[in-house]
């Protein structure tokens, strides 16, 4: 229901303890079963956006980390 929030949390947890680098911006896709498809495609293009959003960001942030 709240799209593995918790699960999310407790790894987070987990990679901070072992000084991992985190990338701060997460997106759960509560309801993922409504979002999706028959055809197997995102049909909610507000979570779309949200995800190319992350995505972009994650390219910066690992980016970032080469330097």
């Amino acid at each position: 229901m709240r799209g593995a929030l918790r699960p999310v949390e407790q790894l987070q947890q987990i990679f901070g303890y072992r000084n991992a680098h985190i990338f701060p911006e997460r997106v759960f896709m509560s309801g993922v079963f409504k979002l999706i498809g028959d055809d197997g495609r995102l049909n909610d293009e507000k979570m779309s956006e949200r995800l190319r959003k992350q995505a972009e960001g994650f390219v910066d942030f690992v980016g970032n980390l080469k330097r």
